[in-house]
């Protein structure tokens, strides 16, 4: 039992297979329903900086790839919330919290102003 923490190999979010970074991320029954959710909310993934973007529209349009990054974190959250804390949420709820941290990010750009080149 390292740190206090009784180390179990099966899957915390659906109980079914070998805990592997492959099945927590893509392929546990619980990831696939949140990434359907993120699906048929957002379908591209990622756009290159353009020389005739300003760097806020870049980076709202590239917001999009951040999604998959924030998926991925909120699903190791949750596995981290069920292991240490003994608490659960649903696909829904935690596609709401992938959503509200997006949000976060959409908003931080323009608390900032715009950026000027030197």
């Amino acid at each position: 039992m390292a740190r206090n923490w009784p180390c179990n190999i099966v899957c915390s979010l659906c109980q079914g297979a070998l805990e592997i970074a492959m099945h927590l991320s893509i392929q546990c029954p619980f990831a696939l329903q949140v990434w359907r959710l993120i699906y048929n909310w957002v379908t591209d993934v990622a756009v290159m900086p353009m020389a005739n973007f300003s760097i806020q529209e870049w980076w709202s349009l590239s917001l999009s790839a951040g999604i998959l990054t924030y998926t991925a974190w909120n699903l190791w959250k949750e596995r981290n919330r069920r292991i240490f804390e003994g608490t659960r949420c649903t696909p829904m709820q935690v596609f709401h919290l992938i959503k509200e941290e997006v949000g976060i990010s959409i908003e931080a750009p323009k608390q900032c102003g715009p950026l000027k080149a030197h």
